[in-house]
């Protein structure tokens, strides 16, 4: 398995454990961005679409991300309280 899908699926399965009770979908997608973020070292959706481990093609997970960061219904308070905490208690890579 490669290092990228290993990091998406540690990525999920923390911010699972973190909030057992939130929906599938978001959480996958918030596990896609964290993963995307990271790889491609850049916050522009367009960018790291490419670097998220999976079978879809970039341009329709940029467009995943995209409605999600715009969807008014996300609680973004929960998911990127997760996010924020997974990242800080990530090991430093060396240099």
């Amino acid at each position: 398995m490669s290092s990228e899908k290993r990091l998406y699926q540690h990525s999920l399965r923390g911010l699972q454990k973190m909030q057992p009770t939130a929906h599938q979908g978001p959480t996958v997608t918030l596990a896609l961005l964290m993963a995307g973020s990271i790889l491609g070292k850049t916050a522009q959706l367009s960018k790291m679409s490419p670097k998220v481990p999976g079978a879809s093609q970039d341009t329709s997970v940029a467009a995943r991300m995209r409605r999600w960061v715009a969807n008014p219904n996300v609680p973004y308070a929960v998911y990127f309280q997760s996010y924020v905490v997974a990242l800080l208690a990530a090991p430093r890579p060396s240099p």
